[in-house]
């Protein structure tokens, strides 16, 4: 038998034992692919207590992650809040022990949220580790994560841009539809606060008020922290940003301008 008889016998055989993918043998129902489901999450983000007081952009249908380390011999215990229900909580937090330490009083074991991005819109999920029963005590540690969530079919996942006043006088340019988060640091117990305005209306959406992330942990008064707002670009147009520093019926001590082009 020739070398070229023996190697089309050799790749009937395989085809025969081994079809080929997309191809089915003879008297068999070629296999249906079976249809992804709508309710599964596009995509899952995954973070931990790093991710405190940056900024977690979503689309809508996506799942965030939150892993944060506790230890229950010590009493002190994390819970979660948030500003507003743009994100749904899935099931009740997960708590994982250290198979390699189960024996042994007193380790870490790793706390599990998990949080469905069900609408558009921003909202903010803040931790507390402290003693369920020392309710007149502030907690040890806090940890605030802002959220924003997207349409996908408004506004793609690269479609935001952060600012803060390092940036203060450049000239931006954005296109209708996306995303701009301003970043101001303040301090509340000085009674002064941001104000924010703009040279033309309809250019930019505001949100009913700011978020503010403060800075220290430990909840000590008289903490500064930082002033965010997410703003949406929803008309083409040039506008000015303005934002000013002040206690209420004072003069501005600061006052920070952008000036933004929006684009289609």
């Amino acid at each position: 038998m020739s070398v070229i008889s023996r190697l089309r016998q050799i790749f009937l055989i395989s085809a025969v034992a081994f079809p080929l993918s997309g191809a089915s043998a003879i008297g068999q129902t070629t296999p249906t692919i079976p249809r992804a489901k709508i309710s599964e999450p596009s995509d899952e983000v995954v973070v931990d207590e790093s991710a405190d007081g940056s900024l977690q952009s979503l689309l809508q249908g996506d799942v965030l992650v939150i892993k944060l380390q506790e230890n229950p011999s010590t009493g002190y215990v994390w819970s979660c809040s948030s500003s507003r229900n743009v994100l749904l909580q899935l099931g009740q937090k997960e708590t994982v022990r250290d198979p390699a330490s189960h024996l042994t009083v007193g380790k870490n074991t790793t706390i599990t949220w998990r949080f469905l991005a069900n609408e558009a819109g921003d909202t903010a999920l803040t931790f507390t580790l402290k003693r369920p029963w020392e309710s007149n005590i502030a907690a040890i540690k806090t940890i605030s994560v802002p959220v924003t969530v997207a349409n996908p079919l408004v506004v793609s996942r690269q479609a935001l841009l952060q600012i803060s006043e390092k940036d203060e006088n450049k000239a931006l340019y954005i296109k209708k539809g996306d995303r701009l988060v301003v970043k101001l640091a303040s301090n509340p117990s000085t009674g002064q606060s941001w104000k924010a305005a703009t040279s033309k209306a309809g250019v930019f959406s505001f949100p009913t008020q700011p978020y503010f992330q403060p800075d220290d942990q430990t909840d000590l008064i008289g903490a500064g922290g930082t002033t965010v707002w997410f703003l949406t670009a929803t008309e083409i147009g040039t506008t000015s940003l303005l934002f000013s520093y002040s206690r209420p019926n004072n003069r501005p001590s600061k006052i920070k301008m952008w000036h933004v082009t929006v684009t289609d």
